[in-house]
């Protein structure tokens, strides 16, 4: 569990079972009529990949969502915009959190892999 401070408060964030599942909510596949979520897979590799910020901000509200926080969008984003707001460290800190975390470091290592593998090709 990591803890960030917002305009002055604490928030948890943890990457843990509930995480995935929060996550997962965000976006949802469909394949021949079944349904799956695609939210860790999809944010996972935007995040990791492309350093896309929108989708930090996605792995930090499902990571509060499943510590019992109640940090919104809204609020990420004024802290996101702040100019005292070091994104690289924050992203950072995710990033290893990610890579140490019992739920995602499977994941993290595979996508680490195929743009090893992408950048190879």
């Amino acid at each position: 569990m990591i803890t960030f401070e917002i305009n002055g408060k604490e928030y948890q964030f943890a990457f843990s079972i509930k995480f995935i599942r929060a996550l997962d909510k965000s976006i949802v596949g469909n394949v021949n009529g079944v349904k799956f979520g695609a939210g860790v897979d999809m944010n996972l590799s935007k995040f990791i990949v492309d350093g896309d910020p929108i989708a930090l901000s996605d792995i930090l509200i499902a990571a509060n969502h499943a510590a019992g926080g109640n940090l919104t969008t809204g609020m990420l984003d004024d802290f996101f915009d702040d100019e005292k707001t070091d994104i690289d460290a924050i992203a950072n800190e995710v990033t290893e959190a990610l890579k140490e975390g019992k739920f995602t470091k499977n994941k993290v290592a595979k996508v680490v892999a195929q743009q090893a593998v992408a950048q190879t090709a």
